[in-house]
C-alpha cells in the first residue's frame, strides 16, 4: 500500500514490535478500505529520519506517537483515539474519554509502553538500528513488498 500524500493523521510505529506491527497491519488493511485519510510510517525502518519530526528514536519507543499535517504530534492514547475514530472504529475508545477513565487508559498504556521490550522481545537503540532476535529483515525492495513507508 502507497502511502497516502493527503493525510490527517501519520502514525509512527515499531514495526520490530510484533504486537505493534500485527495491529498496524490490520488497521492499514482498514485504512484502505475505507479509503481514510491516514498514513503509517515505521520508525524502525533503516530510512527513517526521526529529526524531521522534531523527536528522537527512544521518545518514539517510550510513547505512541502520531503527526498532525501541521508537524503537531501527538502521543499515548490520543493517538489511538484519533486513528479509530478515522478509521470508524472510534466506539471502540469512547470510554477513554470519561473523567477518570482517561487518566486510567494513560495509565494502562504507559505500563505496556514500559513493558512492551519484555513482553514482544524486542530490542530498543537509540541509533535507529533495532533488531528483534531470530527475526528476518523485512524486504524493502521488490515485488510484494511491505509498506515501506509504514
Amino acid at each position: 500500500m502507497a502511502e497516502t500524500t493527503n493525510w490527517r493523521l501519520k502514525v509512527l510505529y515499531d514495526g520490530h514490535c510484533p504486537v505493534c506491527a500485527t495491529e498496524m497491519n490490520w488497521l492499514k488493511k482498514r485504512a484502505a478500505k475505507r479509503n481514510a485519510s491516514v498514513a503509517f510510517e515505521d520508525y524502525t525502518a533503516r530510512d527513517f529520519g526521526a529529526a524531521a519530526y522534531g523527536i528522537t528514536i527512544p521518545e518514539l519507543h517510550a510513547r505512541m506517537t502520531a503527526v498532525l499535517p501541521d508537524g503537531t504530534l501527538v502521543t499515548g492514547v490520543e493517538v489511538f483515539r484519533r486513528l479509530y475514530a478515522e478509521l470508524g472504529l472510534g466506539w471502540l475508545l469512547a470510554w477513554s474519554r470519561l473523567p477518570g477513565l482517561s487518566a486510567v487508559a494513560e495509565l494502562g498504556y504507559g505500563a505496556f509502553a514500559r513493558l512492551r521490550p519484555f513482553l514482544t522481545g524486542t530490542k530498543f537503540c537509540a541509533d535507529g538500528s533495532c533488531a528483534v532476535p531470530n527475526r528476518k529483515p523485512a524486504s524493502t525492495s521488490g515485488p510484494g513488498k511491505a509498506d515501506a513507508a509504514g
